[in-house]
């Protein structure tokens, strides 16, 4: 599993100026070209890339800027549908993008260093703990614990929300 980049967002969709969806570009798993990507839920608009599900929100910046934001992304409206670019606006880039507790993150597996300022990815195997390493980013640090249990586990991957983006 790939880490995300603009380049394959902008390779799978296409973005709408005049709605702010993401419309899909190519024919795949009974998707047609110019259909809205993604599903919704009641915490905002969802797509899921190579089994990992985003905000959709978090893929128009990503889409328009070239990079994953650290922060969070919020609508300016309040309207947690809303996707248009100029509705988003980045909120706390600097700090953590999620509440920690004593050092430990909602996803299991991964902390964060206020030592180093990083996050830590590990797992516990054979009662050992091994680390995966530690990453700038929040979003790394998951992505790490996804690809490491899709191998270990032989694809059967269990994906997690990102929790911080509900409302």
């Amino acid at each position: 599993m790939a880490i995300l980049n603009a380049k394959t967002v902008r390779r799978l969709f296409d973005y709408d100026y005049l709605t702010g969806h993401l419309l899909h570009r190519t024919n795949n798993g009974g998707v047609f070209v110019g259909s809205v990507a993604g599903y919704v839920k009641p915490c905002g608009r969802w797509i899921t890339v190579e089994r990992v599900k985003y905000p959709v929100r978090r893929l128009v910046w990503l889409w328009h800027n070239g990079t994953m934001p650290n922060g969070r992304i919020l609508s300016k409206d309040k309207d947690q549908y809303d996707t248009h670019i100029e509705n988003l606006v980045l909120k706390g880039g600097v700090t953590p993008r999620i509440p920690i507790v004593n050092g430990y993150s909602k996803f299991r597996g991964v902390t964060y260093s206020k030592k180093r300022g990083e996050w830590k990815a590990c797992v516990r195997r054979k009662g050992m703990y091994s680390n995966l390493g530690y990453f700038s980013s929040y979003d790394l640090a998951v992505l790490a614990r996804l690809t490491f249990e899709d191998e270990e586990k032989g694809n059967n991957l269990k994906v997690k929300y990102y929790e911080d983006e509900v409302n």
